[in-house]
């Protein structure tokens, strides 16, 4: 049986629903836009206050309930401080009887199984080849339904590049063979339909830059 958050996710993605606010804040248009946007790949740009962290965070709120059981990596160059900047703005923001922040495993968990992980990114970059070679390993046993990345700046592009390969699970545990890929105008995958459970899968990378 399909939830009334997953039939607005599977809304959303067939562009019957726009998402304009959130739990009463009202999203300015290019929140809108950033909200609404479908691309596998997407960038919010902008100095402080330009609202990019408010669209930001609505949208994984948003994703994490519209498609349950779904993996969020939420990076940084350090772990703490991807945790610690992330969670002072997502408690301002979603409702409090919503997720369950676990410090101790740098996670947070919404009652639907979906969970959102902070990782530095750092460490698959900077230090002994050691160090990096067991980062990458650690990264090459997950895979993401969603990636976001703040301050895109702080990372090489071959960390950007593994990152990219990683965002990969599905909602469900069937294989290619069974999905119908569902294109934009432009003829660019945008999500699938599994044929066999009739599950929606969208995956997406998202980054913040000033």
């Amino acid at each position: 049986m399909v939830s009334d958050y997953e039939q607005m996710g599977r809304d959303w993605l067939d562009g019957k629903l726009i998402i304009k606010e959130f739990n009463g804040l009202k999203l300015n248009p290019k929140q809108v836009e950033y909200v609404n946007d479908k691309s596998r790949s997407l960038l919010a740009c902008g100095g402080m206050s330009s609202g990019k962290t408010l669209s930001f965070i609505v949208k994984i709120i948003l994703l994490s309930q519209w498609f349950p059981d779904s993996k969020f990596l939420i990076g940084r160059k350090t772990q703490q401080n991807a945790e610690e900047t992330f969670m002072k703005d997502f408690m301002e923001i979603c409702p409090a009887n919503m997720y369950v922040h676990s410090k101790g495993y740098h996670k947070v968990s919404f009652s639907n199984g979906s969970e959102i992980e902070f990782w530095g990114l750092d460490a698959l970059q900077s230090g002994a080849s050691t160090d990096i070679k067991k980062a990458e390993q650690k990264l090459k046993s997950h895979n993401f339904t969603f990636i976001n990345v703040d301050q895109l700046e702080e990372i090489e592009k071959k960390v950007f590049d593994a990152l990219q390969t990683r965002m990969r699970r599905r909602s469900c545990k069937h294989g290619a063979e069974d999905m119908v890929v569902h294109r934009d105008a432009q003829g660019n995958p945008v999500y699938e339909v599994c044929t066999n459970c009739g599950k929606y899968t969208f995956n997406q990378f998202g980054a913040t830059m000033n």
